[in-house]
């Protein structure tokens, strides 16, 4: 007779089981899985789109059903997220960070989670796998989204036109993942939209002026080097845009082209 125990994976193993379904998903044939990172991957000319699997081990007595009662069983709790990186709004910076450039060069310039269309983004396969099937169901449905979403962000100017503009009118988010993101955003209305860039600036101007108000330790550090970095900023800003002719309608990878086709056949089905 097999034992309960015997049956119940190990939180490895389940996220093992998940990672392996997901490589054999057609939509995900161009992303290359790394596992340092727990991502799949997909590397363009001018950046990377990557999808993020979180995993952490859930013990049942955290949890309760819905009914009130409690759970017997573990869980290996599962969070994705997307992200779209454009190379050029960082390696100009890699000279101020206060991190490894290798911590540096693995940040992207845009990410999007459940929590953004106000839909749950934790997924909880259970570890003596009963829930499997219906749970990866959910957590397919949800990567899909994802990588929806995260196609819009195909270009400068739409990265732009997406996330930063509305900064202008509603001001920054009051508690930036990183700091330095706020300078890449201002790289970016630098780039794409210079008739933009003196309010973006008095906007980011205003942000990192909280930051001091708060005594924020990561201010600290880069206030000295703003000067420095703004004008760089700007230097090179002017210099890529000098080059950079954005058009919507074309200026996108064409892999962008076969994952749309490939969504668009997935919802047929």
């Amino acid at each position: 007779m097999i034992s309960e125990d015997s049956k119940r994976m190990s939180s490895k193993e389940m996220f093992d089981r998940i990672v392996n379904r997901l490589i054999q998903e057609p939509l995900l044939s161009d992303f290359k899985y790394m596992k340092s990172m727990n991502s799949f991957k997909l590397n363009v000319a001018d950046g990377w789109y990557k999808i993020s699997i979180s995993h952490n081990y859930t013990p049942g007595w955290q949890l309760r059903a819905l009914d009130g009662s409690k759970i017997t069983t573990d869980f290996l709790e599962i969070t994705p997220c997307a992200s779209r990186r454009f190379n050029i709004l960082w390696e100009w910076f890699e000279e101020f960070a206060n991190c490894e450039k290798s911590i540096l060069r693995y940040r992207g310039s845009v990410t999007v989670r459940g929590r953004d269309y106000g839909v749950p983004e934790e997924f909880y396969f259970s570890l003596d796998g009963s829930n499997f099937d219906k749970e990866y169901h959910r957590l397919w449905l949800m990567i899909e989204g994802l990588m929806d979403a995260i196609f819009d962000y195909h270009t400068l100017l739409a990265l732009y036109n997406h996330k930063v503009k509305k900064y202008l009118t509603e001001g920054v988010p009051q508690a930036y993942y990183f700091i330095s993101l706020a300078f890449v955003d201002l790289m970016l209305c630098r780039i794409v939209a210079p008739e933009d860039y003196p309010a973006m600036k008095k906007v980011i101007y205003e942000y990192l002026q909280l930051l001091k108000t708060q005594e924020n330790p990561n201010y600290e550090y880069f206030e000295p080097k703003i000067p420095e970095i703004i004008a760089k900023l700007e230097r090179v800003g002017d210099e890529y845009r000098a080059k950079y002719k954005p058009s919507p309608e074309i200026d996108h990878d064409p892999i962008w082209d076969t994952i749309q086709a490939r969504l668009n056949s997935q919802s047929d089905h």
